[in-house]
């Protein structure tokens, strides 16, 4: 019933037999090219066509049409077995890809999530970083500043020392004269005059 759908029978009062099939030529005169690429050294369906259109636009035998029918069929039937098997094995080569892809893009996808987790540590490990940079540097300045401190002190506890120091030297020669003035009091070769006199 295909075969014959695709050649329709024209209208009485529009065209004649001829021109019909004429129009059916035309039609299948840009696919033909598909099909010499897909079975190169046959005959196309569309020549086997023409041919019937040829046959019944001429009146031909019924026999000789059927057989053009029956030609049309075979080879279709051929082609698309060969088209089956074309299909077939394109199918496993596709599995074949699909499960190679699927595995490629499941690893990418273990990938992105393994690296996303070391993302999240490693801004979790920067921010913990930075907060303890902050007690450091604040850790420095209460430092630094402490030690302003202690130098200030010591600056004064030594202006203190070496003025006690100087005090001290004073009133250590003071005693020493002192002490020498005594002895010589003591022995006779000074006199309170002459004690007087130094003092």
């Amino acid at each position: 019933c295909f075969f014959f759908l695709m050649i329709r029978r024209p209208p009485r009062s529009t065209q004649s037999r001829s021109s019909a099939a004429s129009d059916v030529y035309k039609r299948q005169v840009s696919t033909q090219s598909t099909w010499a690429t897909l079975a190169p050294g046959k005959v196309l369906p569309m020549n086997i066509l023409s041919e019937i259109a040829s046959r019944i636009a001429s009146d031909g035998p019924l026999d000789d049409i059927f057989n053009l029918f029956t030609s049309l069929e075979s080879q279709i039937r051929n082609e698309q077995v060969q088209h089956d098997e074309l299909y077939a094995k394109q199918q496993v080569e596709c599995s074949g890809e699909r499960s190679f892809r699927e595995k490629e893009i499941a690893d990418a996808t273990n990938a992105i999530n393994l690296a996303t987790d070391e993302k999240n540590a490693a801004a979790v490990s920067l921010s913990q970083n930075q907060q303890q940079l902050e007690t450091n540097v604040k850790s420095q300045a209460d430092v630094s500043g402490l030690i302003k401190d202690l130098e200030e002190q010591r600056a004064a506890a030594n202006a203190v020392y070496k003025r006690r120091n100087a005090e001290y030297n004073e009133a250590l020669n003071t005693i020493n004269e002192g002490h020498h003035m005594l002895q010589e009091l003591y022995t006779g070769s000074a006199s309170l005059i002459d004690l007087n006199r130094v003092a």
